[in-house]
């Protein structure tokens, strides 16, 4: 495990910007960075509260795999439907896998990780 640091903080904050400005989702979104492991089998969650999707991910994690959680979770807030939907349809379904591939292709094999400063 790493530790959080100003300088992964401001990294994650800058891809999760650069990702609301170049994928919509349903409500606006909001990154929580904890500086402490959710659980240790959960490196992210996706959750809604009211009109807004908060994503909360594992800070002390590697920063390239605190990444990879963010677009992770940031594919389930793009798909994100009612509640009650999200209640009984499988985890990562089809529109989920891609939703992520998009993003994935965009920020490492198009390049966009490397734009994003």
């Amino acid at each position: 495990m790493g530790r959080l640091t100003e300088q992964k903080k401001r990294r994650l904050n800058r891809i999760h910007v650069y990702l609301t400005q170049n994928y919509m989702t349903p409500f606006p979104t909001t990154l929580v960075i904890l500086g402490k492991a959710i659980d240790k089998k959960v490196l992210g969650t996706t959750s809604k509260s009211k009109r807004r999707i908060y994503i909360a991910i594992d800070g002390t994690m590697e920063q390239s795999r605190a990444i990879e959680t963010l677009v992770h979770e940031y594919a389930h807030a793009m798909t994100w439907t009612y509640q009650s939907i999200e209640d009984v349809r499988p985890h990562h379904c089809p529109e989920w896998g891609l939703a992520y591939a998009r993003v994935y292709q965009d920020l490492w094999e198009d390049g966009g990780l490397e734009m994003i400063k």
